[in-house]
């Protein structure tokens, strides 16, 4: 690896050694530095990861409640002293505790959420508490990580259900129009060159009715992909509640129910993914047309044979 010189030496008098003494530009102005509330100013930049935040009077503040001013000088911790039970007031109301385990885990007890509450998040007021330890503070957030997870599983079962009860109907309705597709397509096994063209009447009728079945179970399906697709942005993919779990929970039966990616429904998908029930029952149609013209060709070629004039031929005479 290449190493270049710097043009500036870091040891160079000439560069600055202290931070702006205000980045306040609030109405109200915030306390300045040298005020004895100069910690309540508002944080313009956080690093809780790292234990420190930036005030908008330049004051750089520490978990550890060490402070570095403006002008290069530092401040000592001066954590006030409180209970040890004090950080508990920022636990969430549906938090009923947690327990320390191996390798560093925390295992949280969590009471059950409706979904119909607003979504947890740790109070900011929370992350500038000068009473709060990092350790505190982390502990704080691993529970209200968890309360995310459930809250987020309660909000997808409470809105899901309407859907898939709607659905449950809708997938029974499709079911019943790709069969009457496939008996009519299968119906040209016995059709004669008579009922050709009535058979394709049928066959575009079935067609139609299998469309208009599948575009209404796609309507609702896609309002289902996308409240799934919300869930698991909330939780992770490891805390993933899939939609045919919800719908066995309240007595359905989704096992075969063909709901896509939520990209495949708002046209964020390429369009060849085909992940919709109308783009299989498109498949399914296709493949039978292209069946049908076969056939079709296939009969107007024998056809065709069958009515060519014999060729002529010459009677042998005796010489």
């Amino acid at each position: 690896m290449r190493t270049l010189p710097l043009l500036t030496p870091l040891d160079d008098p000439g560069l600055p050694r202290c931070q702006p003494r205000s980045l306040c530009l609030h109405t109200p102005a915030c306390p300045t530095v040298t005020s004895t509330d100069a910690e309540r100013a508002r944080v313009v930049a956080a690093r809780p990861e790292q234990g420190w935040s930036l005030l908008c009077n330049g004051v750089l503040v520490f978990d550890d409640t060490g402070e570095l001013l403006p002008d290069g000088r530092a401040a000592d911790p001066h954590r006030p002293a409180v209970a040890a039970d004090y950080w508990i007031r920022w636990r969430h109301p549906h938090v009923a505790g947690s327990d320390p385990g191996p390798w560093d885990t925390l295992t949280v007890q969590v009471r059950p959420f409706t979904g119909l509450e607003d979504q947890p998040h740790l109070p900011l007021e929370a992350w500038r508490d000068p009473a709060l330890t990092r350790e505190q503070r982390r502990r704080l957030s691993t529970e209200y990580d968890a309360a995310q997870v459930a809250w987020s599983q309660a909000r997808l079962r409470q809105q899901a259900a309407p859907l898939l009860r709607e659905a449950a109907a809708l997938w029974q309705a499709w079911i019943a129009a790709r069969d009457t597709l496939t008996r009519t397509f299968d119906g040209f096994r016995e059709a004669t060159d008579s009922h050709w063209h009535a058979q394709l009447l049928r066959l575009a009728d079935a067609e139609a009715a299998a469309e208009a079945a599948a575009d209404r179970f796609d309507a609702v399906a896609a309002s289902l992909a996308r409240l799934a697709h919300k869930q698991i942005r909330t939780a992770g993919e490891e805390h993933d509640l899939p939609l045919h779990t919800v719908a066995q929970e309240i007595g359905l039966d989704a096992s075969d129910w063909r709901i896509g990616w939520h990209g495949s429904y708002d046209g964020s998908a390429p369009t060849t993914y085909g992940d919709r029930l109308t783009d299989h029952l498109h498949q399914q149609i296709t493949t039978q047309r292209t069946r049908l013209r076969e056939l079709d060709a296939l009969t107007e070629g024998l056809r065709r044979h069958s009515t060519l004039p014999a060729p002529h031929r010459t009677p042998l005479r005796r010489p």
